[in-house]
């Protein structure tokens, strides 16, 4: 997908173009427990810091300054969708209890006169586009593109109480207030335009047109992750990066997910004695012998996300008969001892291709400890709990999203989520349209692979004007009945 080249330099020796942002993770503790059953020299590692909180590991939030003077926001960080959007004052309190932004207030504020709409599973977002100076960090792109929203549908702090949060009685200073599209331009929700990262890398503004993400262990507490824009930071991960290329969601199509060749999906037991899976046994395997599958890489999804007919089996051959589908959210509950018993031998495996075509001998193979997948419910770790989510779960119909979950299940894709991803390092290369995989520090997944050489034209170009519509989807997920908080931002083309 997206990753340049690649500067493995010590953390210390950062370039100056790069920069470290944490990023705040959180979800809704306010629910209770029986209701939640159901992320190169010069810069100073705290310039630019925000506090990453950690509050069971729903999604990851980073912050960012919008405006002169900057109004700050709290915001989901997403590589499934590309727009970057804020409620706006214009968005009455009920809808946006947090912050909302002033143009007022800003002197650099431009009205684009544009719609903006975006519809997600569970809800939705609409307004107007505008351009104004936004700051990430040291960063700063004047005139961005972004959106302003003026009506929101469970969208802005979802499942929190609103009028606990407008009479001030909640900390809201962990909450999701907009989304951070890090999705390419052909992603965006309207007429294309380069999202914030693009434009810094077009703009010169990047040591490298890449950035990386580190998100830390579902456990960790305060400071749980990075976001590191212009450069790759070596004590974040073990081994060596391997990369696979970006693919189309249609041969020929621009690019707009940061999306994987995805060749197979296996379940290996002993696997974490060997990365490459020589000496373990197959318990099952997924392996698509003709032509590959769309793996997306989605950090604003909390669970990863697969057809029917891989997740069950997976689940069956780590639970046995101890799992429960839950019809409202459609993800599988299973007992938390588990996950230190049966589990504990088991790595699940995601093998990367470099073409349409499956290889001999693939770019990235990800192993990932079972174990990783048990998410307590109702305790603070698994010694305590005795109810988990399984990390895994199948595309469903979702009557009231017009069955958009099953037409991307209909289209084969796999959306590779943070029950995943937190056991990798990541890094997205816009120059070279390529995705790096490697190790997380503290993690006791496995990477391997061999990386391609790519050939792809650079993403870093001006965008294509043409406008086209799209749907970002939620899988269905009620907050009133089993988890609180997953957010899936995914970006669904309807061409």
């Amino acid at each position: 997908m997206r990753l340049l080249l690649i500067f493995l330099l010590p953390a210390a020796c950062l370039a100056t173009n790069t920069i470290r942002l944490p990023i705040r993770r959180s979800s809704s503790s306010s629910i209770s427990a029986p209701d939640r059953h159901l992320k190169r020299r010069s810069v100073s590692p705290h310039h630019g810091a925000a506090q990453l909180y950690n509050d069971e590991g729903s999604e990851y939030l980073v912050r960012v300054g919008i405006g002169t003077p900057p109004q700050n926001f709290t915001v989901a960080l997403d590589t499934g969708s590309s727009d970057l959007w804020i409620p706006s004052t214009d968005c009455p309190l009920q809808l946006c209890p947090l912050r909302r932004y002033d143009p007022a207030q800003s002197s650099t504020y431009e009205d684009t006169g544009e719609p903006f709409r975006i519809t997600y599973g569970i809800g939705n977002a609409n307004g107007s586009y505008a351009r104004d100076t936004v700051h990430l960090g040291q960063l700063q792109v004047e005139k961005q593109q972004f959106g302003l929203a003026k009506l929101t549908d469970n969208i802005v702090a979802p499942g929190q109480d609103m009028e606990a949060i407008a009479a001030n009685d909640m900390d809201n200073d962990h909450m999701s207030n907009g989304i951070f599209g890090l999705g390419y331009p052909g992603l965006t929700a309207a007429k294309k335009y380069d999202p914030f990262v693009f434009s810094l890398a077009k703009q010169g503004l990047l040591n490298e047109p890449v950035f990386s993400i580190h998100m830390g262990s579902l456990f960790d507490k305060g400071w749980a992750g990075d976001l590191l824009l212009g450069g790759i930071d070596t004590s974040k991960y073990r081994g060596n990066l391997v990369y696979a290329p970006v693919r189309p969601a249609s041969s020929g199509e621009p690019l707009t997910y940061w999306m994987c060749h995805g060749q197979g999906i296996r379940l290996l037991e002993d696997g974490g004695n060997h990365a490459n899976g020589s000496t373990a046994t197959t318990a099952l395997d997924f392996s698509f012998t003709q032509t590959t599958r769309g793996f997306i890489i989605d950090t604003g999804t909390t669970l990863t996300y697969m057809d029917k007919d891989m997740a069950e089996p997976l689940v069956e051959a780590v639970a046995g008969t101890n799992v429960v589908l839950d019809d409202a959210s459609g993800t599988f509950i299973v007992p938390c001892r588990l996950a230190k018993r049966k589990s504990q031998n088991l790595h699940l495996e995601l093998v990367l291709s470099n073409s349409e075509t499956p290889v001999e001998d693939p770019p990235v193979r990800l192993h990932v400890p079972v174990t990783d997948l048990f998410i307590p419910l109702d305790g603070d770790s698994l010694d305590t709990a005795t109810q988990c989510m399984f990390g895994i779960a199948p595309w469903v119909k979702n009557e009231e999203d017009n069955d958009t979950a099953t037409k991307l299940g209909n289209r084969g894709l796999v959306l590779v989520g943070d029950t995943v991803l937190r056991a990798t390092y990541l890094v997205f290369d816009m120059g070279q349209n390529r995705i790096g995989f490697a190790q997380a520090i503290g993690s006791s997944s496995r990477v391997s692979g061999t990386s391609f050489t790519n050939t792809s034209t650079s993403s870093i170009a001006n965008s294509d004007e043409n406008a086209a519509t799209h749907i970002i989807i939620h899988p269905s997920w009620k907050r009133d009945a089993f988890i609180a908080a997953l957010i899936t931002m995914l970006v669904m083309l309807t061409q």
